[in-house]
Protein backbone atom coordinates (compact mmCIF):
# COMPACT_ATOMS: atom_id res chain seq x y z
CA UNK A 1 0.00 0.00 0.00
CA UNK A 2 1.32 3.42 -1.00
CA UNK A 3 -0.25 6.36 0.84
CA UNK A 4 0.14 9.71 -0.91
CA UNK A 5 -0.95 12.36 1.57
CA UNK A 6 1.83 14.92 1.52
CA UNK A 7 0.61 17.67 -0.80
CA UNK A 8 -2.78 19.38 -1.28
CA UNK A 9 -2.18 18.92 -5.03
CA UNK A 10 0.29 16.36 -6.37
CA UNK A 11 3.48 17.73 -7.88
CA UNK A 12 3.51 17.08 -11.63
CA UNK A 13 6.87 15.33 -11.83
CA UNK A 14 6.20 13.29 -8.70
CA UNK A 15 2.78 12.30 -10.00
CA UNK A 16 4.16 10.94 -13.27
CA UNK A 17 6.98 9.16 -11.47
CA UNK A 18 4.55 7.43 -9.09
CA UNK A 19 2.21 6.53 -11.97
CA UNK A 20 5.02 4.92 -13.96
CA UNK A 21 6.35 3.08 -10.91
CA UNK A 22 2.89 1.69 -10.15
CA UNK A 23 2.41 0.56 -13.75
CA UNK A 24 5.69 -1.32 -13.68
CA UNK A 25 4.92 -3.01 -10.36
CA UNK A 26 1.48 -4.08 -11.61
CA UNK A 27 2.95 -5.42 -14.86
CA UNK A 28 5.41 -7.48 -12.84
CA UNK A 29 2.51 -9.06 -10.95
CA UNK A 30 2.90 -7.28 -7.63
CA UNK A 31 -0.22 -6.46 -5.65
CA UNK A 32 -0.14 -2.70 -5.18
CA UNK A 33 -2.77 -0.37 -3.78
CA UNK A 34 -2.34 3.39 -4.19
CA UNK A 35 -4.22 5.59 -1.70
CA UNK A 36 -4.44 9.28 -2.52
CA UNK A 37 -5.62 11.64 0.23
CA UNK A 38 -6.53 15.23 -0.70
CA UNK A 39 -5.06 16.75 2.47
CA UNK A 40 -1.78 16.18 4.33
CA UNK A 41 -2.33 13.56 7.02
CA UNK A 42 1.00 13.58 8.76
CA UNK A 43 3.34 10.60 9.05
CA UNK A 44 1.55 8.83 11.90
CA UNK A 45 -1.90 8.97 10.31
CA UNK A 46 -0.55 8.00 6.88
CA UNK A 47 1.18 4.93 8.29
CA UNK A 48 -1.90 3.86 10.21
CA UNK A 49 -3.97 4.30 7.06
CA UNK A 50 -1.57 2.09 5.12
CA UNK A 51 -1.99 -0.70 7.65
CA UNK A 52 -5.78 -0.31 7.75
CA UNK A 53 -6.06 -0.24 3.95
CA UNK A 54 -3.91 -3.32 3.44
CA UNK A 55 -6.13 -5.83 1.58
CA UNK A 56 -3.96 -8.77 2.61
CA UNK A 57 -4.16 -8.42 6.41
CA UNK A 58 -0.49 -9.29 6.54
CA UNK A 59 0.78 -10.75 9.78
CA UNK A 60 4.06 -8.83 9.36
CA UNK A 61 4.21 -5.37 7.81
CA UNK A 62 7.20 -3.28 6.73
CA UNK A 63 6.99 0.49 6.71
CA UNK A 64 9.31 2.22 4.25
CA UNK A 65 9.59 5.98 3.97
CA UNK A 66 9.25 7.67 0.60
CA UNK A 67 12.84 8.95 0.82
CA UNK A 68 14.39 5.56 1.65
CA UNK A 69 16.31 3.28 -0.70
CA UNK A 70 16.65 -0.28 0.63
CA UNK A 71 19.45 -2.71 -0.17
CA UNK A 72 18.28 -5.86 -2.06
CA UNK A 73 18.60 -8.10 1.02
CA UNK A 74 16.85 -5.66 3.37
CA UNK A 75 13.46 -7.40 3.53
CA UNK A 76 15.04 -10.85 3.78
CA UNK A 77 17.13 -9.79 6.75
CA UNK A 78 14.14 -8.31 8.58
CA UNK A 79 12.06 -11.42 7.83
CA UNK A 80 14.76 -13.53 9.46
CA UNK A 81 14.60 -11.46 12.65
CA UNK A 82 10.81 -11.71 12.74
CA UNK A 83 10.93 -15.52 12.87
CA UNK A 84 11.12 -15.12 16.66
CA UNK A 85 7.48 -14.76 17.70
CA UNK A 86 8.45 -12.65 20.74
CA UNK A 87 9.88 -9.93 18.48
CA UNK A 88 7.32 -7.21 17.83
CA UNK A 89 9.46 -5.09 15.51
CA UNK A 90 12.80 -5.37 13.74
CA UNK A 91 14.88 -2.90 11.81
CA UNK A 92 18.27 -2.13 10.36
CA UNK A 93 20.44 0.94 10.00
CA UNK A 94 19.43 4.16 8.23
CA UNK A 95 22.61 5.89 7.00
CA UNK A 96 22.28 9.16 5.11
CA UNK A 97 22.59 8.92 1.34
CA UNK A 98 24.75 11.54 -0.34
CA UNK A 99 27.04 12.15 2.61
CA UNK A 100 30.28 10.32 3.47
CA UNK A 101 29.26 7.27 5.53
CA UNK A 102 30.72 6.82 8.99
CA UNK A 103 31.98 3.26 9.32
CA UNK A 104 31.92 1.81 12.83
CA UNK A 105 32.84 -1.52 14.33
CA UNK A 106 29.58 -2.73 15.84
CA UNK A 107 31.35 -5.18 18.16
CA UNK A 108 31.97 -2.21 20.44
CA UNK A 109 28.29 -1.29 20.50
CA UNK A 110 26.65 -4.45 21.84
CA UNK A 111 25.56 -2.80 25.06
CA UNK A 112 24.58 0.64 23.79
CA UNK A 113 22.94 0.19 20.39
CA UNK A 114 19.62 2.05 20.25
CA UNK A 115 19.19 2.03 24.01
CA UNK A 116 16.69 3.91 26.14
CA UNK A 117 17.49 4.83 29.73
CA UNK A 118 15.36 6.35 32.48
CA UNK A 119 17.02 8.12 35.39
CA UNK A 120 15.67 7.96 38.94
CA UNK A 121 13.35 10.88 38.18
CA UNK A 122 11.91 9.27 35.06
CA UNK A 123 13.74 11.49 32.59
CA UNK A 124 14.55 9.65 29.37
CA UNK A 125 17.81 9.42 27.42
CA UNK A 126 18.12 7.76 24.00
CA UNK A 127 21.35 6.27 22.65
CA UNK A 128 21.15 5.88 18.87
CA UNK A 129 23.78 4.41 16.55
CA UNK A 130 21.32 3.42 13.84
CA UNK A 131 22.33 6.17 11.41
CA UNK A 132 25.75 4.81 10.44
CA UNK A 133 27.17 1.88 8.51
CA UNK A 134 28.94 -1.04 10.18
CA UNK A 135 31.84 -3.24 9.18
CA UNK A 136 29.94 -6.49 9.77
CA UNK A 137 26.35 -7.52 10.22
CA UNK A 138 25.30 -8.29 13.76
CA UNK A 139 21.92 -8.86 15.39
CA UNK A 140 21.51 -6.55 18.38
CA UNK A 141 18.65 -5.96 20.82
CA UNK A 142 17.15 -2.50 20.59
CA UNK A 143 14.80 -0.30 22.55
CA UNK A 144 13.71 1.92 19.67
CA UNK A 145 13.87 1.72 15.88
CA UNK A 146 14.16 4.51 13.36
CA UNK A 147 12.43 5.29 10.10
CA UNK A 148 11.85 2.06 8.10
CA UNK A 149 11.30 -1.20 10.00
CA UNK A 150 9.14 -4.33 10.16
CA UNK A 151 6.46 -4.91 12.78
CA UNK A 152 3.77 -7.42 13.61
CA UNK A 153 0.17 -6.41 13.04
CA UNK A 154 -0.62 -7.74 16.52
CA UNK A 155 2.09 -5.50 17.99
CA UNK A 156 0.69 -2.52 16.07
CA UNK A 157 -2.75 -3.29 17.51
CA UNK A 158 -1.31 -3.61 21.02
CA UNK A 159 0.34 -0.20 20.62
CA UNK A 160 -2.95 1.32 19.35
CA UNK A 161 -1.27 2.21 16.08
CA UNK A 162 1.37 4.85 15.44
CA UNK A 163 0.91 8.03 17.50
CA UNK A 164 -0.55 10.97 15.61
CA UNK A 165 0.10 13.77 18.11
CA UNK A 166 3.44 14.89 16.65
CA UNK A 167 2.15 16.87 13.70
CA UNK A 168 2.88 16.34 10.02
CA UNK A 169 6.60 15.68 10.56
CA UNK A 170 5.95 12.88 13.04
CA UNK A 171 9.24 13.49 14.82
CA UNK A 172 9.47 10.99 17.73
CA UNK A 173 6.45 8.98 16.58
CA UNK A 174 8.58 5.89 16.04
CA UNK A 175 10.25 6.35 19.44
CA UNK A 176 6.89 6.44 21.21
CA UNK A 177 5.61 3.51 19.14
CA UNK A 178 8.59 1.38 20.15
CA UNK A 179 8.22 2.28 23.81
CA UNK A 180 4.55 1.31 23.61
CA UNK A 181 5.67 -2.09 22.28
CA UNK A 182 8.18 -2.45 25.09
CA UNK A 183 5.57 -1.71 27.74
CA UNK A 184 3.40 -4.39 26.13
CA UNK A 185 6.22 -6.92 26.48
CA UNK A 186 7.39 -7.05 22.84
CA UNK A 187 11.09 -7.28 22.00
CA UNK A 188 12.85 -5.38 19.23
CA UNK A 189 15.91 -6.33 17.21
CA UNK A 190 18.28 -4.60 14.80
CA UNK A 191 20.36 -6.21 12.06
CA UNK A 192 23.28 -3.86 11.38
CA UNK A 193 23.60 -5.42 7.92
CA UNK A 194 20.04 -4.43 6.90
CA UNK A 195 20.52 -1.05 5.21
CA UNK A 196 17.81 1.44 4.22
CA UNK A 197 19.55 4.51 2.83
CA UNK A 198 17.92 7.81 3.78
CA UNK A 199 17.88 10.42 1.01
CA UNK A 200 18.94 13.69 2.59
CA UNK A 201 17.47 16.65 0.76
CA UNK A 202 19.96 19.59 0.86
CA UNK A 203 17.13 22.14 1.20
CA UNK A 204 15.06 20.19 3.70
CA UNK A 205 12.33 19.09 1.31
CA UNK A 206 9.00 20.82 1.88
CA UNK A 207 9.58 21.33 5.58
CA UNK A 208 8.43 24.63 7.02
CA UNK A 209 10.88 27.38 8.03
CA UNK A 210 10.13 26.74 11.70
CA UNK A 211 10.81 23.01 11.43
CA UNK A 212 13.51 23.14 14.11
CA UNK A 213 11.04 24.65 16.57
CA UNK A 214 8.46 21.99 15.75
CA UNK A 215 11.05 19.26 16.31
CA UNK A 216 11.90 20.75 19.70
CA UNK A 217 8.21 20.83 20.64
CA UNK A 218 7.74 17.19 19.57
CA UNK A 219 10.79 16.14 21.55
CA UNK A 220 9.48 17.91 24.65
CA UNK A 221 6.05 16.29 24.20
CA UNK A 222 7.64 12.84 23.83
CA UNK A 223 9.80 13.23 26.93
CA UNK A 224 6.84 14.37 29.01
CA UNK A 225 4.81 11.37 27.81
CA UNK A 226 7.68 8.95 28.53
CA UNK A 227 8.15 10.37 32.02
CA UNK A 228 4.44 10.06 32.76
CA UNK A 229 4.42 6.44 31.53
CA UNK A 230 7.50 5.65 33.62
CA UNK A 231 5.73 6.96 36.73
CA UNK A 232 2.63 4.91 35.90
CA UNK A 233 4.27 1.64 34.82
CA UNK A 234 7.97 1.77 35.68
CA UNK A 235 10.73 0.96 33.22
CA UNK A 236 9.57 -1.21 30.29
CA UNK A 237 12.96 -2.94 30.10
CA UNK A 238 13.44 -4.28 33.62
CA UNK A 239 12.18 -7.80 32.85
CA UNK A 240 14.08 -8.19 29.56
CA UNK A 241 16.91 -10.74 29.44
CA UNK A 242 19.01 -9.95 26.38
Amino acid sequence: VIVDASQPAPLRDAYYFVAEALNRLKCEGHGVEYVREPFPLGIGKARNLAVEKSPWNGRIIVRIDDDSVCEPDYLGRLAKLMEDESVGAAGGVVPLYGTPPVIRNENKLRGVFNRVKFDKEGNIDLADDGGTLFEHALTLPSHHLRSSFAFRRKAWEDAKGFPTCYGLSGFREESEFCLRLAWKGWKMLTDTGAVAWHLRCPIGGVRSPDYANKVALCDDTFRRWAKWMWKEKGSPFGAFRW
